[in-house]
């Protein structure tokens, strides 16, 4: 048996509003979307310059917070995250998540689940690329953020079902995210339709959002489903762009910590996935790699041991030097069960690449230090 003890964070997840579309009520603050205007700009101090903002337009909150003033801070080395990244100027505009703390406006992050196409500020030289098309792209979602809040309920399906076929990718992530909040039973059967459509009539964004959105439902009936492997296998089968595949890999890293994602069934993507020749061998490296965070989440014995033969054998057998080398490096990682170093120990005397050995040799003395 393998045993390998790892920090658990405790994550505390709060529901928030979603800009009219709550499901229910609950006591964190509300968020609210703005575009704002930089009034001011202050002298640095302490690597940090303070700029003070006023409130153009309100997309998402109340009216009377049109015209209000907030701060927001520039920092380049904010460990955070928190701080915009480039200088603000004079007159510049962009769009702000703000909260209603302690009588003020605050800058702040928009929930995690929220969809929105802002984290917490959108700026046409900084946060959005420097592209006037990006942001042109975000300032739309805005607007029709702005339509959807002052819409009566009733109508609020039929927009957001409008702006999924948008051809803004930020629109449709928005959008299906907030039907998947409404909780209405046409918004349940449109999501119960997306998920039973074919995988070609659905670009890969839409599917790994619909997936993230169904796996978190507490029925967990898309979990299970025999649906959700198909295309899951599919995923990880299939020929795809390197920013897909990131897409991808992220998503099943990310549905296996959510424990959306058996452990068990997570290792078998991530060998399917490294063993597709259709992926560039960068690609598969980096998957081979992944596979010591998967081991990381696992806490099925059975899935463990497999992770690591699994690795053992990209190392032992794979036709490419630069696959065995990332094995081999993979390998430092993992802890070693008996049968398993052993085995490590007697391949070393017939390694001839030097990397690949140097690697194992590491292997091979953290394991044993660990057993002493």
């Amino acid at each position: 048996m393998i045993r390998i003890t790892l920090p658990f964070l405790t994550i505390a997840i709060a529901l928030v509003r979603f800009g009219g579309l709550a499901a229910q009520e609950v006591a964190t603050p509300r968020p609210y979307l703005v575009r704002a205007e930089v009034t001011s700009v202050g002298e640095p101090k302490q690597g940090v310059r303070v700029a003070q903002l006023k409130v153009l337009r309100v997309y998402v909150g109340p009216a009377d917070l049109s015209g209000k003033s907030f701060e927001d801070k520039q920092m380049t080395n904010d460990r955070r995250g928190e701080a915009a990244v480039k200088p603000f100027e004079d007159g510049e505009e962009g769009l702000w998540v703000l909260f209603h703390s302690r009588d003020q406006y605050v800058v702040g992050k928009a929930p995690e689940d929220s969809g929105w196409p802002v984290c917490r500020r959108c700026r046409v030289q900084d946060e959005c690329g420097g592209r006037k098309e990006a942001f042109a792209a975000v300032l739309a979602v805005a607007e029709a953020m702005e339509t959807v809040e002052s819409a009566k309920p009733g109508q609020r399906f039929d927009l957001l079902r409008k702006y999924t076929a948008s051809e803004n990718r930020a629109m449709v992530d928005w959008a299906l995210t907030a039907i998947s909040h409404l909780k209405t039973a046409e918004a349940e059967k449109h999501l119960a339709d997306l998920a039973a459509t074919a995988d070609a009539e659905l670009p890969l964004r839409t599917q790994l959002l619909l997936d993230k959105l169904l796996s978190r439902r507490p029925d967990a009936v898309w979990v299970d489903s025999k649906r959700r492997l198909t295309r899951l296998q599919a995923w990880v089968k299939g020929k795809w762009t390197e920013e897909e595949l990131v897409a991808i890999l992220s998503r099943l890293y990310i549905a296996h910590q959510d424990h959306n994602l058996a452990d068990k069934l997570s290792v078998e993507l991530t060998r399917t996935a490294g063993e597709n020749k259709e992926w560039s061998v960068a690609m598969r490296g980096h998957v081979i790699r992944q596979m010591r965070f998967v081991f990381g989440f696992c806490a099925n014995d059975e899935a463990r041991i497999s992770a690591v033969d699994w690795v053992y054998e990209q190392m032992r057998s794979n036709d490419n030097i630069e696959l065995r080398r990332a094995a081999a490096e993979t390998l430092t990682q993992l802890p070693l069960y008996p049968a398993r170093l052993k085995a490590i120990e007697e391949h070393l005397a017939t390694e001839k690449d030097d990397k690949v050995a140097e690697s194992l040799r590491a292997a091979v003395k953290k394991a044993k230090a660990a057993d002493k």
